[in-house]
């Protein structure tokens, strides 16, 4: 509609002027119909113009609403994410948290929003904002093995005990933009490992063998811990049997009243060797270089004993044989010589147990360094992958990487001193889980146990987790439980982890 116009009046009639009163009369009344049919236009144009205005006021205030809608998103989305960037564990009205930073309080997880100070109680409001809720029905799952996998679309209450050094991952998380907490509960475990050398401790035991012999050489047991066999280098060179009333125990031994005697073969002897099922006996002579092999038609019972006319002669660079060691196959020998560059060799039996069939396999480890000395004697572990070289007052742990393979063998920087109990050992033998060592010492004659066994706590290993302080928290021990808790909000890409408890009994 155009702008209206009103049309002025004409003059209006006057009684005091009698002559001009009817003619003006009538103009007027005639100018004051039109003047109503103008104000009524003026009216229907005013109307349309409050229309107008309201409706852009309306526009104005409608645009204004979603651009703080939006900015209070935005805002919102970006303070969810700086909380779940540094969660602080549980609400302690004690501590003054910063802006971005979250807690969780009676089941809900709160991003502070303010520099509100401590002991403001998370509320969704001015102060915090509420961005999850952990108050929500959890499925729990017990995990086994180690390398169990947390499958977050099924539980978020894990519970794992460790059996073995084990390897955590996370799968199917949920899409970005959705949140999931989740709650492993880990107890620790640990387990007793042998040959820990290092850790060694005597344990008061002995078992003198003077009554048999005056220098004893070489000490080997049957597997099962219930005999034992000293080789004696004095008149005459004889392997003595003894009884176990409990296994791998010294002080329960006793003499069989049950020896052989080697002279008709050995010069001097040194180690002597079973294989394992008893029937076969393998004596090493100083003298003449040679492993000699015997036969027990009883298995274990020297009073059965009887020469195989078979033996072996070790060659060059072993000159000076001390000791001797059999794969527990009985497909591999060792033999090691007295001094350094000697070292020791190793030879294969095409057939088990039978030294007819041995042959070098052109491979000696010498331990010139670091130097020993002029080593007495030797073993290997039952697993193959560690030698313990004796000189006459310590043992020495080398390392092989390939076990039963001298060629892959290098000192450990760990050894260990028997003097206090004997400073002429003659022999270091282990039990076949390494954890006794049985010393054959010539000062006194006599055999001394020792402890050589140690607790190992299982390790865990983590998938890539942001942890506070950027350090994972120290694994649970032996029989501990903690509750480590977890979050992610981008799907997967990023978890965060915390301790939320520790050593709960």
């Amino acid at each position: 509609m155009s702008d209206p116009t009103i049309t002025p009046p004409p003059d209006a009639p006057s009684r005091q002027q009698p002559s001009t009163f009817s003619a003006r009369g009538d103009a007027f009344f005639a100018w004051m119909v039109t003047f109503a049919g103008e104000v009524t236009t003026v009216i229907s144009w005013v109307s349309e113009k409050v229309t107008e205005i309201a409706g852009s006021v309306a526009a104005a205030s409608d645009s204004a609403a979603a651009a703080s809608t939006s900015a209070s998103q935005a805002a919102q989305s970006a303070l969810t994410a700086a909380g779940a960037a540094n969660y602080q564990g549980d609400y302690d009205a004690g501590t003054l948290y910063a802006v971005g930073e979250s807690v969780s309080y009676t089941g809900s997880e709160f991003v502070k929003k303010t520099t509100a100070p401590a002991g403001t109680t998370p509320v969704d409001g001015t102060d915090w904002l509420e961005v999850g809720n952990a108050a929500v029905t959890s499925k729990a799952l017990t995990l086994t093995g180690t390398s169990p996998a947390l499958d977050l679309s099924v539980a978020d209450f894990f519970d794992l005990t460790l059996t073995g050094d084990t390897t955590l991952s996370f799968v199917n998380a949920p899409v970005a933009g959705t949140v999931k907490n989740f709650t492993l509960k880990l107890t620790g475990g640990s387990e007793n490992a042998g040959f820990a050398l290092a850790s060694a401790t005597y344990d008061s035991v002995s078992f003198s063998v003077g009554a048999q012999g005056t220098e004893p050489k070489s000490i080997t047991f049957k597997p099962d811990g219930t005999k034992m066999f000293v080789s004696d280098g004095s008149t005459p060179d004889s392997i003595y049997q003894y009884s176990l009333s409990t296994a791998w125990d010294l002080s329960t031994a006793s003499y069989d009243s049950a020896s052989f005697n080697v002279t008709s073969q050995v010069g001097v002897v040194e180690g002597v060797e079973f294989s394992s099922d008893g029937t076969k006996m393998f004596v090493l002579d100083f003298n003449s270089d040679r492993v000699y092999q015997y036969t027990l038609s009883t298995a274990w019972d020297l009073s059965t004993a009887s020469y195989d006319s078979v033996s072996y002669l070790v060659p060059s660079p072993v000159t000076q044989p001390q000791g001797l060691a059999f794969k527990s196959d009985g497909m591999k020998m060792y033999v090691q010589g007295y001094g350094p560059s000697e070292g020791i060799s190793q030879f294969t039996l095409s057939t088990a147990w039978d030294l007819s069939t041995a042959s070098y396999d052109s491979v000696n480890f010498d331990f010139t360094a670091p130097s020993v000395g002029f080593a007495v004697n030797m073993s290997i572990s039952s697993d193959g992958t560690k030698i313990f070289l004796q000189n006459s007052s310590s043992v020495i742990q080398y390392n092989l990487s390939t076990a039963w393979d001298l060629s892959t063998a290098t000192y450990s920087g760990v050894s260990f001193s028997v003097s206090a109990q004997d400073t002429a050992m003659k022999h270091a033998v282990f039990k076949p889980d390494g954890t006794k060592m049985y010393v054959a010492g010539d000062t006194n004659n006599t055999l001394f146990q020792y402890s050589t066994d140690v607790d190992v706590e299982f390790t865990l290993t983590y998938p890539t987790i942001r942890w506070p302080g950027g350090v994972a928290p120290t694994v649970a021990s032996d029989g501990e439980t903690d509750l480590i808790y977890f979050t992610t909000r981008d799907g997967g890409t990023t978890f965060y982890g915390t301790k939320r408890g520790d050593a709960y009994s």
